[in-house]
């Protein structure tokens, strides 16, 4: 996998990603896509990261600072990942939480 394969699809309160997060690129269309989420429904959101293959460290650094954002505006973003999945580990070692599903609540 490479650059740019990173897809996305909304469903209500849940984005769901997959492919790869890999460079400036593909942070930029992952924090877009979050944004524009918390923007449309104006609350909680949860991001289901289980069919990612890979997060780059640039992709964790935007993970906590959209959580930050969000949470100024009085919303949230939970990332969701399924356990022995490559999203579970690295949100685990980055110390960010991991929400118990990926429906929102």
């Amino acid at each position: 996998m490479a650059s740019g394969d990173l897809r996305v699809a909304t469903d209500g309160a849940v984005l769901r990603c997959a492919g790869g997060v890999y460079d400036r690129d593909d942070v930029g269309e992952f924090a877009g896509a979050v944004r524009a989420a918390l923007a449309r429904v104006r609350r909680s959101i949860v991001v289901d990261m289980s069919a990612l293959d890979f997060f780059s460290s640039l992709a964790v650094g935007a993970a906590v600072t959209l959580r930050r954002e969000a949470r100024r505006q009085g919303a949230d973003v939970a990332f969701f990942a399924r356990p022995d999945t490559v999203a579970h580990r690295v949100l685990s070692v980055a110390g960010i939480p991991i929400a118990a599903s990926d429906v929102p609540g």
